[in-house]
């Protein structure tokens, strides 16, 4: 279990075991997903009385009760730096939703935190990306290169553009998709596009999301400086109570200068890029028990 604190960039560990599924639930262009079971969740259950559904037991009914999703690579030649990057990524969007909930729109998001799993039991060691299973309809509300769903919700579009200008135009975080505003694998665009993964298209990013953005009742009520304005007239999006917040201003980070803190800079390598794998040190693996399931160095956040 391996611990990151977005707000410092550090990392600490420990061990976990799991279950995975021999075949995916699904399939991505990229990524296959597992359905996931925690070992040690589910003895923590089974000790106190709860189901065996809900604790490790077999059958359909024990699947549907499982609740994390692990993500892994179709491709076995990609970067593992990649996991490293979208768990750092993920957790650090996790601070904007924040700063967003303190205006108090009409409706809150958040991103389903994410984790790490080094699999010590297969061939290879490989990585998977793991987080909770989110139920319900998966809907993608636009990406980082200027798509917009057509449905076009007023929530995850204001959002977006909050962290634009909220970041003093140095940051913009798209590519939201989930269940309902419960957000996972974002794309973070930084002007100066140093880490966050080959998704980072920096200004060319930021151009393609101002394309076609229109902002909407909520980036009103935010104060958010307005691009290609709905009429209010055709504005069917969800609508905050009042036209404007109650304070004049929110918060602004520029993440120039903290997406990066330079004791972690420091520490972890000498290029001053985020901690990813190469400089990411492990504890001695722990022994194989094969009738206790797959073990695994997890980062579970």
């Amino acid at each position: 279990q391996t611990l990151f604190d977005n707000k410092t960039g550090l990392w600490s560990e420990t061990e976990v075991r799991v279950k995975l599924d021999s075949e995916p639930f699904a399939r991505g262009g990229l990524r296959v997903a597992y359905h996931l079971l925690d070992l040690n969740e589910a003895a923590a259950a089974a000790s106190q009385g709860m189901p065996e559904s809900m604790s490790g037991g077999s059958g359909d009914d024990a699947a549907s009760e499982r609740s994390y999703v692990a993500k892994m690579s179709i491709s076995e030649t990609e970067n593992k730096d990649q996991y490293f990057q979208d768990v750092e990524m993920q957790m650090y969007v996790r601070q904007w939703a924040e700063l967003f909930n303190t205006c108090a729109p009409p409706k809150k998001v958040d991103f389903v935190a994410a984790a790490l799993l080094t699999l010590l039991d297969r061939d290879g060691q490989p990585l998977c990306a793991v987080e909770s299973f989110i139920e319900g309809p998966y809907r993608k509300h636009n990406n980082n290169y200027g798509y917009v769903n057509e449905d076009e919700r007023n929530t995850p579009q204001a959002f977006s553009h909050f962290t634009y200008e909220a970041s003093d135009h140095t940051a913009l975080v798209c590519d939201i998709q989930g269940v309902g505003d419960l957000y996972t694998d974002p794309q973070l665009h930084t002007c100066d596009r140093v880490g966050f993964g080959k998704g980072n298209l920096g200004a060319k990013g930021f151009a393609k999301f101002l394309q076609t953005h229109r902002c909407n009742a909520i980036c009103r009520y935010l104060r958010l400086p307005p691009v290609n304005a709905k009429p209010q007239e055709i504005d069917a999006g969800t609508m905050p109570a009042t036209r404007f917040m109650a304070h004049q201003s929110y918060s602004h980070i520029n993440v120039l200068n903290v997406h990066v803190p330079p004791h972690v800079a420091a520490q972890y390598s000498d290029d001053a890029s985020a901690p990813l794998l190469a400089k990411h040190k492990r504890h001695d693996q722990p022994s194989k028990d094969q009738s206790a399931g797959v073990l695994a160095c997890c980062t579970l956040l």
